[in-house]
């Protein structure tokens, strides 16, 4: 089983995950299909692979975005708190590639599946597509 998200990734400056090796940029999705769905209230460590990456202009979407395609990753979950989204944040080491491909915030989004948030196995396959930037 496995849990499918297409989200724009976003730029946070304030919060983020307190695992060191959290980066500030991040993909949002609804608590209602983490957070609440798995009773998770701390941080967690996200098991997923990245499916695809496309612009959200055409002229944005480059032959050099198919490096993204089948990268297993670690994200780490900030559940939503006193907001409707969950944060799930990209691993530092994501940032050089990031970078590489001049990948910034809201123009860029991101589809991967998790198998695996903390100890919780995904019980069903659910797609999630975020379209709002």
């Amino acid at each position: 089983m496995s849990m499918l998200i297409e989200s724009p990734i976003k730029y946070e400056k304030f919060l983020k995950p307190l695992n060191g090796n959290s980066s500030n940029i991040h993909l949002s999705v609804n608590s209602r299909y983490i957070a609440n769905k798995y009773n998770i209230s701390r941080e967690e460590t996200i098991s997923a692979k990245i499916l695809s990456v496309y612009g959200i202009k055409d002229y944005l979407n480059t032959d050099d975005l198919k490096d993204f395609n089948g990268i297993n990753i670690h994200m780490y979950l900030l559940p939503a708190g006193c907001g409707p989204n969950d944060g799930l944040f990209f691993d530092k080491a994501m940032i050089k590639l990031f970078d590489k491909h001049s990948i910034t915030d809201g123009k860029y989004i991101f589809k991967i599946e998790i198998n695996k948030i903390g100890n919780n196995e995904i019980v069903e396959d659910i797609s999630i597509q975020n379209d709002f930037i």
